[in-house]
């Protein structure tokens, strides 16, 4: 019989390779994972124990939670380029007059709508106190972003917001439970900002 303890014993440790939900019930998926043992004269205790999963996120529930951020309440603090909007806009409505791509009106945004669909360039994110200074679109173009919108920040940010903010990720991720403004605005803030700096 194998005993698991939780127990910080430090003394020699050995590995091997095990189906570890099969010690418990034939209904669990199995998951081949390396677990650290370490001995001790009557049980083993458990040292360290790592498990990946992985799940998949839609654009619909990815696009749900950007919205919930953009209309809750970020503008507090996050000004969205009205140019770079407006400039991915145009690109989906030229790659749409060339036949290339279609709307797809499932998106609440076009210019939304065109990053999914492969808009080559960021959607620049400003402070919105600065950006209240700016007079004309022209003055931005001087002025530095605090961070970027884009598929492979978004990829990013909910990586980061899995592993350091799992309750406000878990709450719109895999499927929507209970997300509010609040937590849009941290998983928003990880994905163009890298780290959650306001509110």
């Amino acid at each position: 019989m194998l005993v698991i303890k939780f127990h910080d014993v430090k003394v020699k440790t050995f590995s091997f390779q095990t189906n570890f939900f099969s010690f418990f019930s034939k209904n669990f998926c199995v998951i081949k994972k390396t677990i650290t043992f370490v001995s001790n004269k009557n049980f083993y205790t458990m040292e360290t124990m790592t498990i990946e999963t992985k799940i998949e996120i839609t654009k619909d529930a990815i696009e749900s939670t950007l919205v919930t951020a953009i209309e809750g309440g970020i503008d507090y603090w996050c000004y969205i380029s009205l140019q770079d909007k407006k400039q991915a806009s145009l690109w989906l409505e030229k790659e749409i007059e060339e036949k290339r791509l279609t709307r797809d009106k499932s998106v609440h945004y076009g210019w939304m709508d065109a990053m999914f669909q492969g808009y080559p360039n960021p959607i620049r994110i400003f402070d919105v106190e600065e950006a209240f200074e700016a007079e004309t679109y022209e003055d931005f173009d001087d002025m530095e972003p605090i961070g970027y919108l884009s598929m492979e920040n978004i990829k990013k940010g909910l990586q980061k917001a899995s592993k350091e903010y799992p309750n406000q990720f878990n709450q719109f991720f895999p499927e929507y439970v209970n997300g509010d403004a609040c937590d849009a605005d941290v998983i928003f803030q990880l994905i163009c900002l890298d780290d959650v700096v306001y509110g």
